[in-house]
């Protein structure tokens, strides 16, 4: 047994024991974020950036994360004070009934025919008036309850009462205040309308002017999706002015609607959050120079966390509440901590994909009995049919493949099937083969000649080429040609993985030796032979295995994968369990030598070693190099007429 086979314990993360707390999960998973956010709380307006993936739950994210010490909530009053004409005041929701009421006793001092006549000086913006007195006990009162910046909206609206003295009579109170309350912290602007998020101006009676979530933001926060911002570039532009004036102005509604108020600017304090990730973030910034460098705060997202106790702790805590899960059994937490891992594709780190890891919770909770692992099963179940498709053609042998014996010039790599459509991604063996002729030393990637290959796939194959020439041709010519094809592949190959596999198939056309068909094998390559890790290793297993099952496991088949992949391992329990019982096998290696013995049986050697696969290759790769070219073997045979001739 080679010492390179890996034993059913590695092929699986470790996991520790999840550390339960009740509080700040968010700020245990994100910390770096916790202290920006608790930086831009102190800051009076302005926005900050957070790029990150578009997964990540931002709102549940800044409402933990945020320090909201100056307001909780808001109440909003937008209240007409004359025929067509409305002003907005706001304040805690805690003092919305002290507001009222003080608004209510305004209009009972100035409707009063015994006072009136003593109100039509003008009134001042200090709290010791001269008049009524219940007038200025009211205007006392509202003083306490509303901001210094707010006094001038609240003369003004007593100014206009008092030159409407009669319209007031006709009409009551309750007309005259709408009261708009707020007990979220964090506004969204919205996704399916924007301009709605600016709030609306109707027409005919009172009771049509609504704030929108520019104002339910004041002193909160306005948290937007630049998507949104992209798909509405105006909405930038008003939320900058916003911030830069620290008013809002109600002309940034709907603007077909506003003939029927003229609506004074409300005093806005806001403090805004742009989330997006890296492309839309780069659009945003593209659109407006200067948006990177006037952000107050900037941070990235991780798309995944350190696996360690207190993460898990956190992660599996966030996902009970969004799934309202009171307590996961050991085995569920288990299964959810290993696909949190599989989705990051790294064995010391858990994905933040909070959406991709409740799914199994939600299944669990409408079907009594199933744990996380047989939920995750079955949802993965419900977008597999091409691998069903798949199946079909290799149990019918529509695909050609071996899993046993032994091919010249012929490798199984591993591939991945991505979808741009709903279906799963999966892995799937290919047969690569190679073929070889004279010529002048130029190996042929048909995939690249037929336009099927993109442009990583063609580099590595001409890091293959540069490989051959490093080992064989540094004194020599190399007057061999060959050609590597992806067999029964008729789609657009890309990527570098398959090029370790593609060097195998050449050396053993070249050298004349078979290969072990019960192996596949993965590993992109650079010019000197060092293996370099791969992509979707954990499918690349799985699907020969698949294939293997389907075909006739006998216990002689296995994968060969980078060394460099093997802290991405998290594999399907039925593979374990199949590498455990040694009926099926994974190797790992670091260099393109260590791979030749497994495949050709053969060593990798030296080019001095006749009985290794190089020895043997450096050997023909001479010989022919040394032999008499056709049109030398014609000119000779032109020359020895010529003189028989003579």
């Amino acid at each position: 047994m080679y010492t390179t086979q890996l034993q059913a314990e590695q092929l699986n993360p470790a996991l520790p024991t999840p550390e339960r707390s009740s509080t700040n999960h968010w700020r245990k998973l994100l910390p770096q974020a916790a202290e920006s956010l608790d930086y831009f709380a102190t800051q009076a307006s302005g926005y900050m950036l957070i790029q990150g993936p578009s997964a990540l739950p931002y709102k549940d994210i800044i409402e933990q994360l945020y320090s909201f010490e100056r307001v909780t909530s808001q109440a909003l009053f937008v209240i007409d004070y004359a025929p067509h004409c409305a002003l907005t005041l706001s304040c805690a929701a805690h003092n919305a009934s002290q507001l009222k009421s003080g608004l209510s006793n305004v209009y009972n001092a100035i409707v009063d025919q015994d006072a009136a006549a003593s109100l039509s000086r003008e009134y001042p913006s200090d709290t010791t008036i001269e008049g009524p007195q219940e007038l200025t006990l009211a205007h006392q009162g509202l003083s306490l309850l509303l901001d210094d910046s707010q006094q001038p909206l609240l003369n003004k609206l007593i100014q206009q009462w008092q030159q409407h003295v009669g319209w007031l009579e006709a009409k009551p109170v309750s007309a005259y205040y709408q009261v708009h309350y707020t007990t979220e912290r964090v506004a969204e602007l919205s996704h399916s309308n924007p301009r709605f998020s600016y709030g609306r101006i109707g027409h005919g009676e009172h009771g049509t002017v609504r704030p929108g979530a520019l104002l339910l933001a004041h002193r909160g926060l306005l948290l937007v999706d630049a998507d949104v911002i992209l798909a509405t570039p105006h909405s930038w532009r008003n939320i900058k002015h916003c911030i830069q004036s620290g008013l809002f102005d109600w002309c940034l509604a709907e603007r077909e609607q506003q003939s029927a108020y003229e609506v004074d600017s409300a005093i806005v304090e806001l403090k805004v959050i742009i989330h997006g990730d890296p492309l839309a973030i780069a659009n945003l910034r593209e659109g407006d120079p200067v948006l990177y460098e006037h952000a107050l705060v900037k941070v990235e997202l991780p798309n995944d966390v350190a696996l360690n106790s207190e993460n898990a702790g956190a992660l599996v805590a966030l996902c009970e509440q969004r799934c309202g899960v009171s307590a996961l059994e050991q085995e569920d937490i288990a299964s959810l901590l290993r696909y949190a891992s599989r989705l990051s594709e790294n064995n010391l780190q858990l994905s933040l994909e909070l959406c991709e890891l409740c799914k199994p919770l939600e299944w669990m909770s409408q079907h009594e009995g199933v744990g996380y692992q047989q939920a995750l099963v079955k949802l993965e179940s419900f977008a597999q049919l091409q691998m069903a498709y798949s199946n079909q053609g290799f149990n019918e042998r529509q695909i050609k493949l071996w899993v046993d014996g032994e091919q010249l010039g012929q490798v199984n790599g591993l591939s991945v099937i991505d979808f741009d459509t709903i279906g799963e991604s999966f892995g799937e063996p290919l047969r690569i083969t190679a073929t070889i002729q004279q010529g002048d030393g130029d190996i042929s990637d048909v995939e690249r000649k037929s336009e099927l290959g993109g442009n990583i796939h063609a580099k590595s194959m001409m890091i293959i080429q540069g490989f051959l020439n490093n080992q064989f041709a540094s004194e020599h010519h190399f007057p061999l040609s060959g050609n590597v094809v992806f067999e029964q592949s008729y789609h657009e190959i890309d990527g570098d993985s398959a090029s370790l596999a593609g060097l195998i198939s050449v050396l053993s056309a070249l050298s004349r030796v078979a290969v072990r068909q019960s192996l596949s094998i993965t590993g992109a390559l650079d010019q000197h032979g060092h293996v370099l890790a791969v992509g979707g290793i954990n499918e690349k297993i799985e699907g020969f295995y698949r294939v293997c099952k389907l075909l006739g496991i006998n216990g002689q088949q296995g994968v060969i994968i980078p060394k460099a992949n093997l802290g991405q391992l998290n594999l399907q329990q039925d593979v374990v369990d199949a590498v455990r019982e040694q009926r099926f096998a994974i190797h790992v290696v670091d260099h393109v030598s260590e791979a030749i013995p497994l495949l050709l049986n053969k060593p990798a050697g030296s080019n001095d070693d006749p009985d290794s696969i190089y020895g043997i290759i450096h050997k023909r790769v001479v010989e022919d190099d040394e032999a008499p070219s056709i049109w030398q073997k014609l000119l000779d045979t032109f020359t020895a007429l010529f003189n028989q001739r003579g």
